[in-house]
């Protein structure tokens, strides 16, 4: 081998080989120290998370065994409050006993009365004074109650308003977000700082702080706007094509208009808009005095010929309405005084409507200042997949027709989250004084509408509106204070109402309906009682639907009662009758806390017998967990000994080829 001082190959192989000694021997010292086989992703990348997976699964059983300790000291709270309860009604049981023999006078059952009374209130105190964290557990919050639904269909030998309802088959299956397969378009932005813009191709456009009326070329469909960093956007309108077909998106807009104009104004048919992100449109009140003019009659988002309306591409979109009892025209819609057979179909995304003055999707208004003036109307309204928030309504329904001579096709509704707070008109359906006879059919959705004169859903006060239909949803927060919650509004009218489906969260199924053919206008009416639900919810697992729902029934006297249906609130022991009437109803009430003694212990022996399944999968998972996790400790002290020895050879051969050049030295003396 040659002897040379510049390049010395032996030492720069024995110092790689000495790194990766002392890179083996530092892993192997960490497997030693910590115990554990894995202590990062490196060291077993699969092994590795499903070892952390388990570690969040065990931190979540402990949760778990913490939260069913806690439901049973709960349920042992309300079993003590039933066995208290309980001695009192054994208690009133010999009082009764006692009034009925004839050895005491009427004074003497008086006397008794008090007694009883006292023991009654003693037991309303129990069940209202029986907690757990402040939770009230006997006054029937938590019990299965029993409610009377009536269900009605009507069967017209002939329509009995005019038009049909809409056929969900022409507007597709509902269940998933509807999209249109619109393009969003894309490069970089163009920035607009200028009035009278026109934009001549597609593309993605930047509104800056002078951006005013934008007009989008006959021919050009797809286009963008976005906000410019730092812009303040105020009196924006921008209007489609004049050809229509147009494919329009906007994301995270905030923009500030006059009241007195439209932010988008489409054209033609076949128009698509998009909404990505949190945008904001707002319309403060330019008037010096409220409800004159100038007042708006145009649309917020006009629909030219039709329009589609969607929030992105996953429906995750936002759009927010700030107005100031000004706007006349719908948020989206046709302008006051429009005659439009335009129709709206929105697809999805969230709206949210503060002002009380207008429609969120339908026709506009008809009236300003207390003058009448011709209507406005649309064509079918179509939301699916939406959701839907109008918390401060006035005379205009949420989804529907104008105020007053406004005009809209029939309303569609289906998979959506409707929430509306409304005065005089509908929430979903017609406004005060419109009357239409356009019909709804709303399917699968949430509705959560509280009205005052107008119809939860169907006519407002003085208005009127077709048939009514709902198809599986839940409308038990649907209400008004003087008119139906579902059908004519205060001194209004409404067509035939429809439940097709029992109403939801409930036990019991609703009877099938039969009717006899050929009776023309006839209604079909049919109670049953089912069983409304508040139980009480104990989570025991790590996921989402891992719960025990538990209910605990009302034991109070005005709950307590005999099979009969007398309660123990009504009963007396002030005459023989009365004795022997009282008794039956204390034996009632004895076997109602007996019978619910028994559900609550039941409870406790499941979530006890839960307690320990949730100790055993403890028990069994660490032992899963320690097995791709922990150490070899014998296996892994070799191969920490062997690459010490490695290390140290190394070193020892590192040291020896460093001197080859010093012994070139001595050659040169």
């Amino acid at each position: 081998m040659a002897m040379t001082v510049m390049n010395n190959g032996a030492a720069m192989m024995s110092l790689g080989e000495l790194n990766k000694n002392i890179s083996k021997a530092a892993k192997d010292l960490k497997k030693v120290s910590s115990g554990m086989r894995l202590n990062s992703a490196g060291d077993d990348a699969s092994g590795y998370a499903i070892s952390e997976k388990m570690r969040t699964r065990l931190h979540s059983l402990v949760q778990d065994d913490q939260n069913v300790q806690n439901g049973v000291s709960l349920l042992k709270v309300a079993a003590g409050g039933i066995e208290d309860i309980t001695d009192e009604l054994c208690s009133l049981k010999e009082l009764a006993i006692n009034a009925a023999n004839d050895t005491n006078t009427d004074a003497d059952r008086a006397t008794i009365q008090k007694e009883f009374d006292q023991r009654r209130a003693q037991i309303d105190a129990i069940a209202s004074g029986t907690t757990y964290n402040g939770k009230v557990l006997l006054d029937g919050r938590y019990s299965q109650t029993p409610v009377i639904v009536t269900t009605s269909t009507f069967i017209a030998g002939t329509p009995n308003t005019a038009g049909k309802l809409v056929d969900p088959g022409v507007i597709g299956p509902t269940g998933a977000i509807a999209f249109s397969g619109a393009v969003e378009p894309t490069g970089t932005p163009v920035t607009i700082n200028s009035n009278n813009y026109t934009v001549t191709q597609a593309g993605v456009y930047a509104l800056d702080s002078g951006a005013g009326t934008v007009t989008i070329a006959t021919g050009v469909h797809d286009v963008k706007f976005v906000q410019a960093k730092g812009a303040t956007l105020s009196n924006i309108q921008i209007t489609g094509p004049s050809d229509g077909n147009a494919n329009l998106w906007i994301e995270d807009l905030d923009v500030t208009n006059g009241d007195d104009m439209s932010f988008l104004r489409f054209q033609g048919t076949n128009n698509v808009f998009n909404f990505k992100g949190t945008n904001t449109i707002s319309t403060p009140m330019t008037s010096t005095t409220t409800w004159k003019p100038p007042i708006s009659n145009h649309a917020v988002i006009h629909v030219g010929g039709g329009l589609t309306v969607e929030g992105g591409a996953y429906g995750t979109g936002k759009l927010i309405f700030n107005n100031d009892n000004t706007l006349q025209g719908a948020l989206i819609g046709t302008d006051d005084q429009e005659q439009s057979s335009a129709s709206v179909t929105v697809n999805s995304g969230t709206f949210t409507d503060y002002d009380s003055m207008d429609v969120i999707v339908g026709s506009g208004s008809s009236t300003v200042a207390g003058v009448s003036r011709p209507g406005s109307s649309c064509g079918d309204i179509v939301v699916k997949n939406a959701t839907i928030i109008a918390p401060n309504k006035m005379i205009d329904p949420a989804i529907g027709n104008g105020y007053e001579t406004g005009r809209c096709g029939n309303i569609y509704i289906a998979n959506s989250d409707i929430t509306v707070k409304n005065q005089a008109a509908a929430g979903i359906g017609s406004s005060e004084g419109g009357t239409i006879t356009s019909n709804i059919m709303i399917e699968n959705s949430n509705l959560n509408i509280q009205c005052q004169s107008g119809a939860g859903i169907g006519s407002g006060r003085n208005g009127s509106i077709g048939d009514i239909t709902l198809n599986n949803c839940n409308y038990m927060n649907v209400t008004s204070k003087t008119g139906d919650a579902i059908g004519k509004g205060e001194n209004g009218t409404c067509g035939a109402v429809r439940f097709n489906t029992t109403v939801p969260h409930v036990d019991a199924p609703a009877p099938a309906m039969t009717y006899t053919p050929g009776t023309p206008d006839q209604t079909l009416v049919l109670e049953h009682e089912e069983y409304v639900n508040h139980p009480l919810v104990i989570h025991h697992g790590t996921q989402s639907n891992e719960k025990l729902h538990f209910y605990l029934n009302d034991m109070r006297t005005t709950a307590l009662k005999e099979k009969g249906g007398r309660t123990l609130d009504e009963t007396s022991v002030r005459t023989q009758k009365d004795v022997s009437d009282a008794i039956s109803v204390v034996d009632g009430a004895l076997d109602y806390a007996l019978g619910e003694a028994t559900t609550v212990g039941a409870y406790i022996s499941r979530l006890r017998t839960t307690d320990a399944n949730i100790v055993t999968m403890n028990e069994t998972t660490t032992a899963s967990e320690s097995t791709i996790r922990d150490a070899d400790m014998a296996k892994e002290m070799t191969s920490y000994m062997k690459n010490n020895v490695l290390l140290q050879a190394s070193q020892s051969m590192l040291a020896q080829a460093n001197r080859s050049s010093t012994d070139v030295l001595k050659l040169l003396q």
